[in-house]
Formats: C-alpha cells, structure tokens, sequence
C-alpha cells in the first residue's frame, strides 16, 4: 500500500510536465539561433539546420500538449485509496490484539504483585495480615476455653439435678432446690449458647485467614478438611440449628433426622454421628460431597 502510494504521489501535479516543456523551449531558441548561418550559406548545412529547428518545434508541442492533459487531470481519482484503507484495517486489527494482550499481561501483573504484597505482608511479623492471623489465635483459643467451661458448668447443674431428684422423696425442700437448679440450668444454658456463638464467629475468622497462613490448621477441629471450613460449625447442637426435628426410622447405624426451621422452609436429612472413628468418615464424605459442589 505505501509502495502505491508513492508511486501515486510521485506523479501528483505538473513540476515534471512543466520542466519538459521548459527543456523542449530552450532547445528551440538554442536551435533557432544556431540555424541563421547555415541557413545563409544554403546548401547541406541550410537543410541539416531546418531539421533540427523542426524537431526542436516538434517537441515543444509534444511537450505542451503533455502539460496541457495533466493539468486537466483528476489525480484523487487514481489515489490507491482501497490498498491504503485496507491496510489500515489490518494495522489496526493487530494494534487492538497488541492491546488487548498487553490488557491480559498487565492485570496478570497487578494480580501477582498484589499476592505479593500479600505474601510479604504475611511474613511480616508487624503486617496487618500477621496481626490479623494472631488475634484470630488468640480469639479462637479464648472463646474455645469459655465454651469448655460453660459446657462443664451446665453439667455440673444437670448432675446436681439429678441428684436431688434422686433424692426428691426423703426431702421435703427437694422442690424448691429442683427449681432453683432449673433456674440455674437455664442461665448456664444461655451461657452456653452465647459462648458456641462466638465460638463459630472466632473459627469463620481463623478460616478466612486460613490461605495465607496454612499453619492455623493446628488450632482447628483435629482432622478437619481444608474444604470443610467454610461450613464446618464447631460446637453447635442440633437443636439450635432446626427448630423442627424428627428422627427417621430406619436400622442403619446412624440415626437419620428430618430437620427444618418449623415454618414451612426447606427441609434436610441430617445424618448423625457419634464416635469418633464415624467422625473421621462423616468428615470424609462431606469433604467429598464439596468437592463434588
């Protein structure tokens, strides 16, 4: 396309016409003036003379009738316009794929030098993210030690329970003393539930930093899958997740329950287990079922 062109502009306007034509006029005069000896003298030279003053008109004709046409000539029209239009498509094609792939490169980039930021971040003991990972720990730790306390303290009260129902029918105070334990059951009850809600506030914020600092694993539930952490509840009972539970019937050798909230919302089977080495298959399966998700 740039070779067309400039062979197209080379021929734009009438410089080279003209230039001709100005030739062709001086070596008309040079002719001219050098026949008017020998066109005195006649004879060979008059007639070699009168040749040359003819071509010599004969191509300043030539040459103004060439300047003449180019002058009326419509030069836009021959512009290879098509060849340059063309390849300034093709041009621009490649310069937006140039873009578009620098575009990839350069959020490529940013993404890697954020995870390093983030990366140096986390092996800076004084960073926000290692501050966040310890007071997360720290968390974690303390609301652990106040479920573990207020669970061993509402056992404490459901064993005094049943001891003084045991021994309701030799004491004649033993009502009073029940409903006093009753009252007491339902405040370490409450204590309880405060205490496993906070639990699971302080384990999905040890779960969150979780991929940046892999090691907080240890403080987690023994065994627990990596896929498990963002649905695992620690310390919750059935009864404080369904407000509606019915235990299947069934000779498995897991109880099975029909569980919702109650009012008519979605419903799920909820498998129970109790022992330890069920434990590690329940969480097996789910870790599979999340991949599977």
């Amino acid at each position: 396309a740039l070779e067309a062109y400039d062979h197209w502009a080379g021929g734009v306007g009438t410089d080279s016409e003209a230039r001709e034509t100005d030739e062709a006029l001086e070596g008309m005069q040079e002719a001219a003036a050098g026949s008017f000896g020998p066109m005195l003298r006649g004879g060979k030279d008059r007639g070699t003379a009168a040749t040359a003053v003819k071509k010599a008109m004969l191509r300043c004709g030539a040459a103004l009738q060439a300047e003449f046409e180019v002058q009326g000539k419509d030069f836009m029209a021959d512009m290879p316009c098509h060849l340059l239009i063309s390849a300034g498509r093709t041009l621009v094609e490649q310069r937006t794929r140039e873009r578009e792939a620098m575009e990839r490169l350069h959020a490529v980039v940013s993404e890697i030098a954020r995870e390093l930021d983030m990366l140096q971040e986390s092996v800076d003991e004084t960073g926000v993210s290692s501050k966040r990972k310890r007071a997360a720990v720290e968390e974690f730790g303390r609301v652990s030690k106040r479920v573990k306390k207020t669970h061993g303290m509402r056992d404490l009260v459901l064993a005094q329970i049943r001891i003084q129902e045991a021994d309701d029918d030799d004491d004649a105070d033993g009502g009073d003393t029940i409903t006093e334990l009753g009252v007491q059951l339902a405040a370490r009850e409450g204590e309880l539930h405060l205490a496993r809600a906070q639990k699971r506030l302080a384990f999905g914020e040890l779960a969150a930093v979780e991929p940046d600092f892999p090691e907080v694993m240890v403080h987690l539930e023994k065994a627990l899958p990596r896929e498990l952490l963002g649905v695992w509840r620690p310390d919750c009972a059935l009864e404080e997740m369904f407000v509606k539970r019915e235990k299947l019937a069934g000779t498995g050798r897991h109880d099975v329950w029909r569980c919702s909230d109650g009012l008519g919302g979605e419903e799920f089977a909820v498998k129970e287990y109790l022992h330890k080495p069920d434990l590690r298959a329940c969480l097996r399966e789910a870790a599979l079922l999340m991949r599977l998700r």
